[in-house]
């Protein structure tokens, strides 16, 4: 639960008086529900189907405290505010579901699995209001509902080769439901579905000194009926639509040797390629107002890098001091869905040291970190729907920038008991 009171305004218009706080606010959530499972196995057979209802509330209502009134920048109109004012809404969601797994044995070294879910969703969204318009006072409710009946699966299988590697297959799908508060403004809204294929290999390789542990995939994967803003992921205030449809594939490389020696490493690399294969108009707000209309189908969905590379090495000093490094790699993207705006990748260096010790008889840990030591400046993420300037055009100039803070230090402890 969270409460605050806020909005602190001058309500007299007297610079030598404190300013009042007007609003007062409360936000709880709320959820409950009951699951139960039951599973049957025997040798080569094995499964489980399970039950799942659950209700989940989240409120929020506020109230206003004293007379006031503020203007709006957008209908460049005052609007007047009344003390006993009050709002409360409830997005609420209740779910029924039924799900399962099997697992079949067809031959000993190929092991099938699926698994799948039936899901019924029914969301909500109350608003209630308590109002007064200068003479009298009025009470509104209103209740917005729908029902979504939602399939999944996965199915997918694993050969064992030898003891050393295996190989595995999979296509599995998803779903995801509009919220109650979109659903109220746009009661059109699908729910936004993915299938995604995948392909690959797990194993550990031998070597003289030390083992290493592999896993190699690749995969495909479709999404529909994107859920999002109109005017680009970041267009906070736009109502939701189901924006279009995008294809990402990509490949996946994990590699690690043995922790418990004195020398060992982690290594993560990622490609993407993913882009919009079908999607609505793309609206972009100029500063007078006008609307320029653009295509992006074919573009690069915005904020995905098609390099990532994370590399931890780590050494034992002793068996108590653990030096590690950390080397995080990012390729170039696209800071927008119309691919106007284009950032550098960067590269950074992360240095720690930890110290393992036992202090009446339980765990103590002590770390000294170091994030990006060679100081990089690059920017972490830059958001971009609309000319800011006023230049009439979208450019560089008009991104929303989070700049990375540089070099960090941190020093912490733990201590188990």
């Amino acid at each position: 639960m969270y409460e605050q009171t806020s909005n602190p305004q001058d309500t007299d218009g007297n610079i030598s008086t404190p300013n009042v706080y007007v609003k007062h606010s409360n936000q709880d959530l709320k959820q409950k529900g009951i699951k139960s499972e039951l599973s049957v196995n025997s040798k080569n057979f094995a499964s489980m189907i399970g039950l799942e209802y659950g209700q989940r509330d989240d409120i929020s209502d506020s109230q206003t405290l004293a007379d006031y009134n503020s203007y709006n920048w957008s209908t460049h109109l005052y609007t007047n505010y009344f003390a006993g004012e009050t709002s409360y809404t409830n997005s609420k969601d209740t779910v029924s579901a039924i799900y399962g797994e099997l697992k079949y044995n067809f031959l000993p070294n190929l092991t099938t699995t699926l698994n799948a879910r039936y899901n019924v969703l029914k969301k909500e969204y109350i608003t209630k209001t308590h109002d007064y318009n200068g003479t009298v006072w009025s009470d509104t409710t209103n209740t917005d509902s729908a029902t979504f009946r939602n399939t999944a699966y996965r199915l997918g299988a694993t050969y064992n080769v030898d003891k050393s590697m295996d190989f595995f297959a999979s296509v599995s799908t998803g779903f995801q439901n509009p919220e109650a508060k979109d659903l109220a403004a746009s009661p059109d809204l699908k729910a936004q579905t993915s299938v995604n294929y995948e392909i690959g290999s797990r194993g550990i390789i031998d070597t003289p000194n030390t083992y290493l542990k592999y896993e190699l995939s690749i995969y495909q994967l479709y999404n529909k009926n994107i859920l999002g803003p109109l005017g680009g992921t970041y267009a906070f205030g736009d109502p939701k639509s189901n924006i279009g449809d995008s294809r990402s594939r990509g490949l996946e490389l994990s590699v690690n040797s043995d922790e418990a020696k004195q020398f060992s490493f982690i290594l993560a690399y990622t490609y993407l390629d993913a882009k919009y294969t079908a999607h609505n108009p793309q609206d972009v707000i100029m500063q007078d107002k006008s609307v320029v209309v653009m295509n992006v189908i074919g573009n690069d969905l915005p904020r995905t890098s098609k390099h990532t590379v994370d590399l931890f090495l780590n050494y034992y000093v002793t068996d108590d001091i653990k030096l590690i490094s950390e080397v995080y790699a990012k390729s170039s993207y696209y800071a927008d869905e119309m691919n106007i705006v284009k950032l550098n990748g960067y590269q950074i260096l992360n240095l720690q040291a930890r110290y393992y010790a036992k202090l009446f008889g339980n765990n103590l840990e002590m770390w000294a970190k170091v994030d990006n030591v060679f100081d990089n400046q690059y920017y972490r993420s830059a958001l971009l729907h609309k000319d800011s300037r006023g230049a009439f055009g979208i450019d560089p100039e008009d991104a929303s920038i989070i700049v990375d803070p540089g070099r960090v230090f941190y020093v912490g402890l733990k201590y188990a008991f």
